[in-house]
């Protein structure tokens, strides 16, 4: 476009140059003045609409980023959002005294550390956190207690397969102590 523009230019300046080496010639006919307006007028028209696709053309790549964007948020909330009816099952404790934290598994796979007082997808909110599971309640101030997976059964069947709980470790009685001194028994220290 710029090359069209300098030829035009160019163009008009050589005719400007052989006008006046041309003394005899007449000065401009009425023909030429609107031919040249006339070119002048499409060469501006065709500057302005092709500004015009550029701008679209940038509009349109806005407005596909924009809807890549809204898909990925939508699909971030759809994996994280639980129906109100189906709980979290609990899948780890973590933390002392009050700084304790929960590792909850959603029937949709998402997994979420939370702590007292967080507020979940589905609107339930953390009360407390303890070494038996985690309290949390509704909107409507229904409380509910969700166990450690595998000591509860689970509130939903699609439940990815966990592993079983460990088996309580029977307690041995530790060994003997050698005495502190030579001829006593083990017992007297």
């Amino acid at each position: 476009m710029q090359n069209s523009l300098r030829l035009f230019f160019l163009l008009a300046a050589a005719a400007a140059g052989a006008l006046a080496a041309a003394p005899a010639a007449p000065v401009s006919s009425p023909a030429t003045a609107s031919a040249a307006d006339a070119l002048t007028r499409i060469e501006s028209e065709t500057l302005v609409l092709k500004a015009r696709e550029r701008q679209l053309a940038v509009q349109a790549a806005i407005m596909q980023r924009q809807s890549e964007i809204a898909g990925r948020q939508e699909e971030g909330v759809r994996r994280l959002s639980v129906p109100a009816s189906v709980n979290p099952v609990v899948q780890s404790l973590e933390g002392i005294g009050k700084q304790q934290y929960a590792t909850l598994l959603f029937e949709s796979g998402a997994v979420a550390e939370v702590r007292a007082g967080d507020v979940l997808p589905d609107g339930l909110r953390v009360v407390r956190i303890d070494g038996d599971g985690v309290t949390v309640e509704t909107a409507n101030k229904k409380r509910t207690r969700l166990h450690l997976a595998g000591s509860a059964p689970a509130p939903f069947a699609a439940a990815p397969s966990l592993p079983p709980p460990l088996a309580p470790v029977l307690a041995r009685p530790a060994p003997g102590l050698p005495p502190l001194y030579p001829g006593a028994k083990g017992g007297e220290r």
